[in-house]
C-alpha cells in the first residue's frame, strides 16, 4: 500500500508540474488558453484569441485578446459559426498583429475595428466584404498596400485616415461612396483611381496627401470626371481634390474650386486659375508651402476662409476687379508676402485675413483706393497703407 501510494504521489506531482511548466510556456509565447463553450444567442463566448457572440446561427468577433501577434489568419467559424461581421474596435490598438486575412465569410466590417494595429503591415481583405466602416484602419501606419475587393460598395469616413506608409491603393469596381477624409494623411500615397460606379466622394477624402502626383477618374463615370490631374464633379464643374501635378482645365468644365481641393499639396509651386473660375472655397489651398504666386482672375467674387492661409512661400498675390468678398484669415501666416494690392470692388474683409504670422514682416503694405474697404483694413490692423490712383 505503502509502495502504491508513494507511486501516485509522484504521478500527482508529475501533472500538476506538467500543467505548471506548460502554463508558463502558453504564457511566454502569448498562446490563448481559455476556450468557453458557444453560449445562447446575443452572449459572449470565447475561443483562442476571439471573444464572439451569435446571432441568428452567424458569428460576430467582438473583441480580441491584445496579446495577439504575427501572421493572422482570422478564422472562417467560431463555435461551428460561420464568422460573418467585425464588430467596432474588436481588434482595436493590437499593436502586435503584423499580417492579416479576414477570411471569405466575412461581409462587414465595423468602425475602428482594426483602428492603431500600427504593426499591421500586410493585409487581405475577404472577397465577401461589402462594407468598410469608419476609422477601421484608422493609423494603421505600416500597411503599404491595400486591395479593396469588388464587392464593398462603401468605404467609411476616415476609414484609412492616417495610413502614412501606404503606397499603393486598388478600390473595388463596386464601390459607390467614398466616406469623409477616407484617406485622408495618407503622405505615401502616388496615385489614386476613382472606379465608374462610385456616386458620392465625400469631403477631404484625399486631404493632406502630400505624395499624390496622379488623380483620375475612370471613364464612364455619371458623377464624376477626371482631367490635368484634378478629380471635378461633372454637373456642379466643382473641382474636388487637386495634387501637386494639377492643371485646372481652362476648357471651362471647373467654374468653382471645392475647400480643402489642394490643402497640404506641400509640392504644389505654380497654379494657374483660369477665367472660367467663379468661386475659391474654405482651405482651397490651406499650406501649400510651396506655392509662390497666385493670380485670381476678374471672374472670382470671393475669396473663402483660410483659402491661402499658411502659404509660407507666397511672395506674389494679384486679386482680381471682380472680387467683393476676402474671408477670415484668407492668407492668416503667409509670412513671406511683403505687400498685397485690394482692388476697390472689395467691400468686406474678414478678420486676420492677413494677420496671424504676417504682422512680424515690418512694413507689410497694403495698397488700394482711399475711403475702401483696403484703407479702413489697414489703419485698422496698424499696416502700411499706400493710396493707388483711382
Amino acid at each position: 500500500m505503502k509502495s502504491g501510494s508513494k507511486k501516485l504521489k509522484i504521478f500527482i506531482a508529475f501533472v500538476i508540474t506538467l500543467v505548471l511548466v506548460l502554463t508558463v510556456i502558453m504564457l511566454a509565447v502569448g498562446l490563448p488558453f481559455a476556450t468557453v463553450p458557444a453560449k445562447p444567442e446575443g452572449e459572449d463566448s470565447i475561443e483562442g484569441y476571439y471573444t464572439y457572440t451569435v446571432e441568428n446561427g452567424k458569428a460576430t468577433i467582438t473583441d480580441c485578446a491584445q496579446n495577439i501577434s504575427g501572421d493572422i489568419a482570422m478564422p472562417e467559424t467560431l463555435g461551428g459559426y460561420p464568422v460573418t461581421n467585425i464588430e467596432d474596435e474588436a481588434f482595436y490598438g493590437c499593436t502586435s498583429l503584423t499580417e492579416l486575412t479576414i477570411g471569405n465569410s466575412v461581409t462587414s466590417i465595423g468602425p475602428a475595428a482594426f483602428s492603431d494595429c500600427t504593426g499591421l503591415t500586410k493585409l487581405t481583405i475577404g472577397n465577401s466584404v461589402t462594407s468598410i466602416g469608419g476609422y477601421a484602419f484608422y493609423c494603421c501606419t505600416g500597411l503599404t498596400s491595400i486591395t479593396i475587393p469588388d464587392r464593398v460598395t462603401s468605404i467609411g469616413n476616415k476609414a484609412f485616415y492616417g495610413c502614412t506608409g501606404l503606397t499603393e491603393l486598388t478600390i473595388g469596381n463596386s464601390v459607390t461612396s467614398i466616406g469623409n477624409e477616407a484617406f485622408s494623411g495618407c503622405t505615401g500615397l502616388t496615385s489614386a483611381t476613382i472606379p465608374d460606379r462610385v456616386t458620392s466622394i465625400g469631403n477631404n477624402a484625399f486631404y493632406g496627401c502630400t505624395g499624390l502626383t496622379e488623380m483620375s477618374v475612370a471613364s464612364g463615370n455619371s458623377v464624376y470626371h477626371s482631367k490635368g490631374n484634378c478629380i471635378i464633379e461633372t454637373a456642379s464643374k466643382k473641382l474636388i481634390a487637386g495634387c501637386k501635378t494639377s492643371i485646372i482645365p481652362s476648357d471651362g468644365s471647373v467654374t468653382g474650386i471645392g475647400s480643402h481641393a489642394f490643402s497640404y499639396c506641400t509640392g504644389l509651386n505654380s497654379i494657374t486659375i483660369p477665367d472660367s473660375v467663379k468661386s475659391i472655397g474654405d482651405y482651397a489651398f490651406y499650406r501649400c508651402t510651396d506655392l509662390t504666386s497666385v493670380t485670381i482672375p476678374d471672374s472670382v467674387t470671393g475669396i473663402g476662409e483660410y483659402t491661402f492661409s499658411d502659404c509660407t512661400g507666397l511672395t506674389s498675390v494679384t486679386i482680381g476687379n471682380s472680387v467683393t468678398s476676402i474671408g477670415d484669415w484668407a492668407f492668416y501666416g503667409c509670412t513671406s508676402l511683403t505687400s498685397i494690392t485690394i482692388p476697390d470692388s472689395v467691400t468686406s474683409i474678414g478678420g486676420d485675413a492677413f494677420s496671424g504670422d504676417i504682422t512680424k514682416i515690418p512694413s507689410f503694405t497694403i495698397c488700394g483706393c482711399t475711403g475702401t474697404a483696403a484703407e479702413a483694413y489697414a489703419n485698422e490692423n496698424g499696416f502700411t497703407f499706400i493710396a493707388l490712383e483711382d
